[in-house]
């Protein structure tokens, strides 16, 4: 749910319109507003090409980094802003065994900050923490078991990430090249082109392969 309103929040091609906005409260969260009557006729919806064929035509332009401004900030509950001041700082997440480590110095953009290439993360750590499970482990003191981990969190307010405003959000040549190389450029595949329907032919592979060659 949380990875959905992150994207409907972020990317018009695919979010649904509202055609009847649910009743708010004061204490409304914001997701709360995709509470209401919703169409998705204009956008994909349940067949993963036509959401393949949206995310491969969406331009550099059509993707919205900062969607929460600061007017919009100041106007939610105050617990939506509360630790505003440790939103970027690079600190493990920790509920129970779960362990999984906030990164925001690779998403800088969304903090209205420019994007150096960032450097490399330490992923075998990953690969142990996600390895745990609670089963058999009845009455295991986490907080003992994740000392280490704790206070990590514990000097949150010394590890958070600057920066530098930039706007418009234009990443420098050396770091296209270098996302370019390391990530998946063609979501909808070229050869690709089976109609989903009467109407609909997904043709986004083609013309980003066209554009690029």
């Amino acid at each position: 749910m949380l990875l959905q309103l992150w994207a409907w929040e972020r990317m018009p091609r695919i979010r649904p319109t509202v055609l009847f906005p649910a009743a708010q409260a004061d204490n409304f969260p914001r997701g709360g507003r995709w509470a209401g009557e919703r169409t998705t006729r204009y956008v994909p919806s349940h067949v993963v090409s036509l959401f393949r064929d949206a995310l491969t035509k969406m331009g550099a332009d059509e993707f919205i980094w900062e969607p929460y401004s600061t007017d919009l900030i100041a106007q939610l509950p105050a617990y939506c802003s509360a630790g505003q001041h440790i939103w970027r700082s690079v600190v493990p997440l920790i509920y129970w065994e779960v362990v999984e480590f906030n990164f925001p110095q690779r998403v800088l953009r969304q903090f209205g900050l420019f994007q150096p290439i960032p450097a490399s993360v330490d992923t075998d750590t990953d690969k142990k923490l996600h390895s745990l499970g609670r089963s058999g482990r009845s009455g295991k003191d986490w907080v003992q078991y994740h000392s280490h981990w704790v206070q990590y969190w514990e000097r949150r307010a010394q590890s958070v990430v600057s920066g530098y405003r930039s706007d418009p959000l234009i990443p420098l040549d050396e770091y296209i090249v270098w996302y370019q190389n390391i990530t998946v450029r063609y979501i909808a595949p070229p050869v690709s082109r089976q109609a989903v329907d009467d109407t609909h032919r997904p043709d986004g592979g083609q013309f980003d392969y066209l554009v690029n060659y």
